[in-house]
């Protein structure tokens, strides 16, 4: 009964230490905003200068400050997608700590748990060592 117990602690403690999390965020794809909205502000852009070509003076006054606004629309949308990029890798970094420190709790468990097993069994052979001696006597 005892080896019994013995090999299924240790069978218990080999499937729990080949335990493995997988990152839940490993996968995770962060969707591409620049190109289509980079793509958008262009052709909204290109649109709209064409009709304030026609304007003559004020409507050159009107191209600058609509390509001002365009450069600044694209600067926004970049940092919105870096930020996104950012945040995923944050949540994957945070992710990975915490399956690493469960892993570690497991490994620690298992170990403790072979320590506490070897401190019995070695008690045990010894309080048999004993009563064998002194039953001879």
């Amino acid at each position: 009964k005892a080896k019994q117990a013995e090999r299924s602690a240790v069978a218990f403690g080999n499937q729990l230490s080949s335990l493995k999390e997988q990152n839940p965020y490993a996968a995770l794809q962060i969707p591409d905003m620049v190109s289509a909205q980079l793509d958008r502000n262009a052709q909204q852009t290109a649109s709209a200068t064409a009709a304030l070509q026609g304007m003559g003076p004020e409507g050159a006054a009107q191209v600058a400050n609509l390509n001002q606004a365009a450069i600044q629309q694209n600067a926004d949308i970049q940092a919105q997608q870096n930020e996104a990029i950012m945040n995923k890798e944050l949540y994957k970094a945070n992710a990975q700590a915490n399956i690493n420190e469960r892993e570690i709790e497991r490994k620690q468990k298992i170990i403790e748990g072979r320590l506490t097993g070897a401190q019995q069994t070695a008690a045990a052979n010894r309080q048999a060592g004993l009563d064998a001696i002194s039953a001879e006597l």
